[in-house]
């Protein structure tokens, strides 16, 4: 059986799990987030929601299906992917600036001029952003309260509009120290913005992260919310199983309850234990 850690397979989408991963047993979560992003959409004030759980229980699923929410109620997704402590400084919101504003002049002359036109001056800096920044930061040539400024500011402006930014982070744990504290920086900006910020966070990674959890538990005392997502009871591996199935026919009891003995209710584990041995009546 893979590891916790071995996920490539649970985030075949853009903002999370393959768009054919059931939701099963997750509605009262989806709500709580559907319910955020109206009220960002609806006041204009924005917050973050931390979906907290363990590798591999559907938080990334959960956190797209709310992703494609956020885009039907009219708001810009911006997904941003962690890539590792060790990684380049902000390299992860580097990349997601790129896939939405482009990568040379041009494209981003382009896009700022339908979205946010009185942002064209930030041209040059973005520019700069994405293709030298850690030399920059390196050497000294920008302060990094002026790169966080600067990021914010284009993030909320160039994308928010009338409907609002659904910002999401996943795999913060996985975060570099720089785009840890950038997000800190623009959390503290939300309550006066249209933008909520989704993360996804390994609980197991906690200990290892204690910068990260001082943060959160920052976060939380200033209004920001945690949505923990737990296994799935024996009852929902069984919706499950019948969900996975082609023939979406009723499993056989025994078999979910070796599937739930083996696997704990989490989702990761179940999928690949189906696509090894798929039950048969």
């Amino acid at each position: 059986m893979p590891s916790r850690n071995d996920r490539s397979s649970e985030r075949a989408g853009a903002g999370g799990e393959s768009p054919q991963e059931p939701l099963v047993d997750r509605q009262l979560e989806l709500d709580v987030l559907r319910q955020h992003i109206a009220r960002v959409a609806e006041t204009g004030k924005g917050h973050a929601v931390l979906i907290l759980g363990e590798s591999g229980v559907g938080k990334s699923r959960l956190a797209a299906e709310a992703a494609a929410q956020a885009r039907q109620r009219g708001m810009t997704v911006i997904s941003v992917r962690c890539l590792g402590r060790g990684a380049e400084p902000l390299l992860p919101l580097k990349e997601a600036l790129a896939s939405y504003l482009g990568r040379t002049p041009d494209q981003i002359r382009r896009t700022l001029a339908r979205a946010a036109p009185h942002l064209l001056d930030a041209v040059p800096f973005i520019g700069t952003f994405l293709a030298t920044i850690g030399e920059k930061l390196a050497e000294g040539s920008f302060s990094l309260r002026g790169v966080y400024e600067e990021l914010s500011r284009i993030l909320i402006r160039a994308t928010s509009g009338n409907a609002g930014l659904f910002l999401l982070v996943d795999d913060l744990h996985a975060a570099d120290p720089d785009t840890l504290y950038f997000l800190n920086y623009l959390f503290r900006k939300l309550r006066q913005v249209p933008v909520l910020a989704v993360t996804t966070i390994q609980e197991e990674q906690l200990g290892d992260y204690p910068e990260l959890a001082d943060l959160m538990a920052e976060w939380a005392a200033t209004g920001h919310m945690t949505l923990t997502v737990v296994p799935l009871e024996r009852a929902h591996v069984g919706e499950y199983v019948r969900t996975m199935s082609a023939m979406g026919e009723q499993a056989d009891e025994s078999i979910v309850d070796r599937l739930f003995q083996l696997t704990g209710g989490n989702p990761f584990f179940l999928r690949e234990a189906l696509s090894l041995d798929p039950p048969r009546k």
